[in-house]
């Protein structure tokens, strides 16, 4: 699949992590899928001319401590986003518990709300007109959503920072929490206990910075792993694959 990328900035980078579209490079295209902490809103698309794109289903896939398969089919494009945990329940209005290890359609979480942007997103003449139609609504919903947990946003703001390598002890005393009430509120906004979201928030960031490694050690070292073994492990929890055959390496 063959796709592009747009990182948004300011005050949406803290709710956002990316906007990425493509096309699909055959029909009925079967894809592997990793763990991810993110919940990816996509819509998907048949291309009726040059110029004409039938819009065929907006969905959300939510985060996910599991690898899977699945093939892709009925459509030709598509545009996604990638929304951070703290985003998910000001934006699509629901709790991230509920949409892990799940599809949705976004109506179905959104009623009216959904529908009107899909239309939007159906009529917008480009993807960049459409970037920006998602970034308005982003906005607005979070405006709208005024009991935000702010401390839990930071304390996982904090470990995307540190690529995952926190102190979970420390991060619940900053939030002057005790560690039970920090993993139960962790947990409501983001799907997952603290301590499994920093391992697959360190996991992500050998996939997003591979390109600038030229080994699994340096990499491996580069995103906190203690030795290669524990970075071995955890990958193959992830995806099912080892780094090496995951990541193309030829050599540790």
């Amino acid at each position: 699949m063959h796709y592009k990328t747009y990182r948004p900035e300011g005050v949406l980078a803290d709710f956002i992590g990316q906007f990425y579209w493509g096309s699909r490079e055959a029909t009925d295209t079967s894809y592997h899928a990793t763990a991810k902490t993110g919940t990816i809103l996509t819509f998907t698309f048949n291309q009726q001319s040059d110029t004409s794109r039938q819009l065929i289903c907006a969905s959300i896939e939510g985060q996910t401590e599991r690898f899977t398969t699945y093939t892709a089919n009925g459509f030709d494009t598509f545009l996604s986003v990638t929304l951070h945990p703290g985003a998910v329940s000001s934006i699509l209005q629901c709790p991230p518990a509920m949409l892990q290890d799940n599809f949705v359609h976004l109506d179905d979480l959104l009623g009216k709300k959904g529908k009107l942007l899909e239309e939007k997103i159906a009529s917008a003449s480009s993807n960049e007109s459409r970037i920006l139609l998602l970034q308005d609504f982003i906005r607005s919903q979070l405006a709208l959503d005024g009991k935000k947990d702010q401390l839990i946003i930071k304390a996982v703001q904090q470990i995307r920072k540190q690529r995952g390598n926190v102190n979970i002890d420390a991060l619940a005393s900053d939030c002057a929490l005790s560690k039970k009430q920090f993993e139960r509120r962790f947990k409501q906004q983001t799907g997952f206990n603290p301590k499994l979201y920093s391992r697959i928030v360190r996991f992500e960031f050998t996939l997003t910075e591979r390109k600038y490694y030229t080994s699994l050690t340096g990499l491996a070292h580069a995103a906190g792993y203690y030795d290669q073994a524990h970075f071995i492990h955890e990958f193959k929890k992830f995806t099912g694959f080892t780094p090496s055959s995951y990541l193309s390496f030829d050599e540790g």
